[in-house]
């Protein structure tokens, strides 16, 4: 009996894993700072960094890193630190963690479901079993 509770708590551990794997994933991602437009500017919403701030860096495009935006009068290491929070410089930021993350998230998700899966008709069966033994003894 003990055995059964243990796969099936082995599996909501899989699952729950998985789930936060795969949110961490997709909220750990930066943004190119230079593929950013106007438009794109417009859309967000940073902590310290208005209107002003973001013309400034839309002026000093191409960044070659975004703790060098410093130099730009207006843009302090508050504003840097807060740009480097939400940015990077290339397309491909964090892409390794992201994937292997991904990966190792939606692989412990699947382990998961099957784990619970196979632990609920495990117990279908034994509970339709037990319902034949029942009824042949009456």
């Amino acid at each position: 009996m003990r055995i059964k509770h243990l796969w099936m708590k082995l599996g909501i551990a899989f699952l729950s894993a998985g789930i936060i794997m795969l949110a961490f994933s997709f909220t750990q991602s930066k943004i190119n700072i230079n593929s950013m437009t106007a438009a794109d500017w417009s859309q967000t919403s940073i902590k310290s960094i208005g209107v002003k701030t973001e013309a400034l860096v839309l002026k000093a495009e191409p960044v070659t890193n975004v703790s060098d935006l410093k130099v730009i009068d207006g843009i302090g290491t508050v504003k840097v630190a807060a740009l480097q929070r939400v940015f990077c410089i290339y397309d491909t930021c964090r892409f390794e963690i992201f994937i292997t993350v991904l990966i190792v998230g939606a692989i412990f998700t699947g382990l998961g479901v099957i784990l619970i899966f196979l632990t609920l008709m495990r117990r279908k069966i034994l509970a339709d079993s037990l319902r034949k033994c029942i009824i042949k003894g009456k």
